[in-house]
Parts: C-alpha cells; structure tokens; sequence
C-alpha cells in the first residue's frame, strides 16, 4: 500500500514537539539516553522531510530552535553546484550561515541512479543540546547545520561541501574547528571530530569544507590568554636579558682581541669571536624586529624578518664549527696546517 501523504502542518507539529523536548533541562543521569531521544527524533524529522509535499522549489519550516529546509534538485543531464544562503540572524553568535554543494556530489548521484528529482535537506539547530559529547565541548553559537541527501548516504566528494558560519570577531586566545558529529554505534554517546573538514578563518567569518555530509559545527578551542600586564612585564624580561646578551658579547669580544695579541694560537680566539659577534647581531636584531613588524614598509618588515634568520642560522653554523674546532684540539695530536683555514671557517659560518 502506497504510504499517505505528508503534508506542511506535519513538518511543523513534529518540530514544535523537537522544540519542546530540547527546551527541557536534562537531568544528570539521564542526559546520554534523552540526547539519543532527541537524535531519533530528529531522524523522524529528517524522514518526514524527505516525504513532505512541497509548494514551490525549496521551503523552510520552523520558527523556534530548530529550523528544516527542503531544496529540490531537479533533474538535469549536466548537474550544477547548489548554493543556500539562511537569513540573517540578529542577537546572536553565528549571524548566518552559506552551502554551496559541488556538482560532483549530484554528479555521483547521477552515476548510480536515474535521471530523478532529489532533495537536500538543511537542518538549522541553534541548540547544542542533543549534541553533546563527553568532554562537554563548546560550539559556536550552538549553532549545529545538518546537511543530506535523500535516501543517499554522501562521503569522500571529489569536491568539498563549503559551510560557510558569518559570526562576530573571536576572541584572540580561542581558534576555530570545522568538525561534525560522529555517532558511537556501541552506546548512546558521539564525539566531535574533524576528519575529512578543512578550516579557513577569517576575521568574521568561518568557512569549512568537508568531503562528505553530516551535522557540522565551529568548535571553539581556548587557549590560556597572557594579561596585558603579564604580557608587559615579559616583554621587559626579554628586553633586558637580550640588552643583557649583547653587552657581555660586545665585552667578551674586546677582551679575547686583546687576548689572542698574546697567545700564538689565535684561530681558536677568532672562531669565539665570530660565535659573540653572531650572537651580538641576533640579540639587537631581535630587539628591533617588533618596531619593524609595526612599520608600514612590508619590504623593511621582510628585510628584518630575512636577516633575523640569518643571524640565528649563523650561531647555529658557528656552534657547530665550535665543535669542530673542539674535535681537532682533542683528538688530532699532531696540528696539521690547513691554508687559509680561518678564512673557509668564516665562509661557512657567515655564508
């Protein structure tokens, strides 16, 4: 027997009950089974969806927590990207949300079956509440977009599905996550996870793209943020123990010059020296490489950042020649003579 019809009115009276039971405080020791409530409920939807007839092209149900919107595909011999752009929200964390859906996920589609009319499915939860896993993780705004296929189960896309979230500025100590929800089939429990999703920030805006379709959500990953006074107080510790550096480099140079007038070996006078004056040059460029990383010359900026390199890959080079240096005096016994050899150490030290 053909199976009735399911009309708008449906849609709704099952989204004002999912509304309901979200609305409701889960107790301690319940919360795992009325989350797994929720979700089976939240499938039902999804299947009352998938059957729902239609007035125009796409439709958009619900006006509380949780919103449902149908896009009809329409059968096509050469299938396009589909593009969905929700409303604009106000008061809220996450202001709005894109799809874009590649053709290839409609062109796979097409490889297995007919030519026939298929339906995506968007669903709009402004709740975390029945996606919640075991470390009690924080996503944006609560927002959580479930996006499907009818009857289609979607995973490993050539092209990615592009979630884009529009929301304000984070806070500089918290760095976004594009994840989507994978559920435990052994108990009642999920977990978030971000295999297959790409993320790319921007300043008021998260884009994810995933090879497959699910529930998705920004997850919101905190870091330790350092106090503008502690901040302060570091930056003077830095200051003075690299002005520090410098003068006992400057000062430890002068008095090995001095000191290798009276030895006959100075070779191992001079490769100190070259080793302070490394270090001397990556102390002051250090100290200047904030007030250059403020300037509004990128090419300055790019030259302090060039040449702070190469004076920390110079102490790096002359520590190792340190060490040679320290091989020869030790284990040669007889001092084999090498022409012009404190030149070619400082060709490999400084070049």
């Amino acid at each position: 027997p053909e199976s009735m019809p399911v009309w708008e009115q449906d849609v709704e009276d099952q989204l004002t009950a999912l509304d309901s039971l979200i609305a409701q405080p889960l107790a301690p020791a319940m919360g795992a089974t009325e989350q797994q409530t929720l979700r089976r409920k939240l499938g039902e939807l999804e299947k009352t969806l998938a059957k729902v007839e239609l007035e125009g092209q796409n439709q958009t149900f619900g006006k509380a927590t949780v919103h449902a919107t149908v896009l009809r595909v329409p059968p096509t011999p050469a299938p396009q990207h589909l593009a969905f752009a929700s409303q604009r929200e106000e008061g809220g964390e996450v202001h709005g949300f894109t799809v874009d859906l590649p053709s290839s996920l409609f062109m796979m589609v097409k490889e297995r079956e007919e030519m026939v009319e298929h339906r995506v499915l968007l669903m709009d939860i402004n709740d975390q509440t029945m996606f919640q896993d075991e470390n009690s993780s924080h996503v944006l705004g609560d927002k959580v977009v479930g996006i499907s296929l009818v009857d289609t189960v979607v995973a490993n896309l050539s092209d990615p599905v592009v979630l884009t979230f529009f929301h304000d500025q984070l806070p500089r100590n918290v760095t976004p996550l594009c994840v989507f929800w994978q559920e435990d089939p052994t108990d009642s429990s999920g977990s978030w996870d971000n295999y297959g999703c790409t993320t790319v920030t921007g300043s008021s805006q998260t884009e994810c793209r995933c090879n497959h379709l699910t529930y998705f959500a920004v997850l919101m990953i905190t870091s330790p943020e350092i106090t503008y006074v502690h901040r302060h107080y570091l930056s003077i510790i830095t200051y003075v123990g690299c002005l520090i550096s410098a003068l006992a480099s400057i000062c430890t140079i002068v008095f090995l010059y001095f000191r290798s007038k009276q030895r006959d070996q100075i070779t191992s006078m001079h490769i100190h020296m070259n080793l302070l004056g490394a270090i001397f040059l990556l102390d002051i460029t250090f100290l200047l490489s904030e007030h250059l990383a403020s300037s509004s010359s990128e090419a300055l900026c790019r030259a302090g950042g060039l040449f702070l390199h190469f004076c920390l890959l110079s102490c790096l080079t002359w520590m190792g020649i340190e060490g040679y240096n320290l091989y020869r005096l030790v284990i040669e016994v007889f001092n084999a003579y090498h022409d012009h050899f404190l030149l070619k150490l400082c060709l490999v030290g400084w070049g």
